[in-house]
């Protein structure tokens, strides 16, 4: 398993599709939500929109003191 962080994923079908606005319209997103998204003003993400990025959601859980 991959882990990727939801940032990359979008760069990645940025990439793919020659900008935000392109991907977008291919994959019925909201290009302002996407780009608040990427930049980290928006923190989660619906299910839906992560099934469309062809992402789930992990949760993973760090031990602050040994």
């Amino acid at each position: 398993m991959k882990f990727v962080m939801i940032k990359q994923r979008i760069d990645e079908l940025v990439k793919q599709h020659g900008g935000l606005r392109p991907m977008c319209r291919a994959l019925c997103l909201d290009p302002g939500y996407l780009s608040r998204l990427r930049r980290g003003e928006k923190l989660a993400a619906g299910d839906e929109l992560l099934r469309r990025l062809e992402l789930r959601r992990v949760i993973k859980y760090v031990r602050v003191k040994p």
